[in-house]
């Protein structure tokens, strides 16, 4: 198959390419790189085609291939991204979404998207199933949201086939965010403290980079849902027992601050429906992610 990946030389995007590759897929990188690193797709760089492109851009379908059987959509600048409402890359989930969906329906594509479990908001019930009600509590959600809703637009309208992946605390090498495991991997190297919110014991469901691209490759296959799955790591850990970890592989003792309060997002994600999709799906893990995750990181001290 030929599948485009946008975003693909992003965190997840670059190694969604790298799978899709090994597995015998013709790939098409697009990315603007304004958080995308060109490094990250160094290995594999002369085996797809890669095009500096912003979805955003007016002439973007001129740019493209429409030949494709796949579109991984993917791109968002996510590491760029705060809570500032300046930083929140509006156009990119809503006209560069649009464009990369015109772009599916150029090439009689089907769209996997990638969403986020961000759009559930705070959670009313655990764990979360994909009936869920969405209620964003961050601006980043709501992005993610409209473009599940564009997905769904294009589908009544236009015929379009996706599949929406509501992507759970993904980690691994190459993720450039100053999120809470790169933080306790930066101190256990460094040598430094963590702090913790409510004593650590809120719970996510951490996912590792390389089974995502495990899922991802495996539903770039023509069927289409039409609907959405949940994409997380089978065991919901909490911050502490990541922290834990981290400091285990590393082989230290952290220090650890604790901060009054309590983080009410316990993001305990259901994946029944993803494991009855591929009932053959295994994960990677935690400490043999962990320790590629931290060879990265020892990597770019260097």
């Amino acid at each position: 198959m030929k599948v485009g990946v946008t975003g693909g030389s992003g965190f997840i995007g670059s190694h969604v390419c790298e799978r899709l590759l090994a597995d015998g897929h013709s790939v098409v990188c697009v990315d603007s790189l304004i958080s995308g690193k060109a490094e990250n797709l160094s290995v594999i760089l002369d085996n797809l085609t890669f095009l500096e492109l912003d979805i955003t851009d007016s002439t973007f379908l001129e740019a493209v291939p429409v030949d494709l059987d796949c579109i991984v959509h993917l791109a968002f600048p996510t590491p760029l991204c705060t809570r500032d409402r300046s930083r929140q890359f509006h156009t990119v989930a809503s006209i560069g979404t649009a464009n990369v969906l015109d772009w599916a329906l150029a090439s009689n594509a089907k769209v996997l998207y990638g969403s986020s479990i961000s759009v559930y908001g705070v959670p009313e019930f655990l764990p979360i199933t994909e009936e869920h009600r969405v209620n964003p509590m961050l601006v980043y959600g709501a992005n993610k949201l409209h473009g599940e809703m564009l997905c769904r637009a294009y589908h009544e309208m236009y015929g379009l086939e996706f599949e929406i992946l509501r992507i759970s605390d993904v980690f691994g090498p190459r993720d450039g965010r100053a999120n809470a495991i790169n933080n306790f991997i930066a101190a256990a190297l460094s040598g430094g403290s963590v702090r913790l919110k409510g004593e650590g014991k809120q719970r996510r469901s951490y996912t590792y980079v390389a089974d995502i691209a495990d899922i991802i490759a495996s539903l770039v296959s023509p069927v289409a849902s039409n609907s959405l799955l949940n994409i997380a790591g089978p065991n919901a850990l909490s911050i502490r027992d990541v922290l834990e970890a981290v400091a285990r592989v590393v082989g230290t003792e952290l220090e650890i601050d604790v901060e009054p309060g309590a983080d009410p997002r316990d993001y305990v994600i259901d994946t029944e429906r993803l494991n009855a999709r591929l009932p053959d799906l295994s994960f990677t893990g935690l400490t043999e992610a962990l320790a590629a995750t931290i060879q990265y990181h020892r990597m770019r001290l260097q």
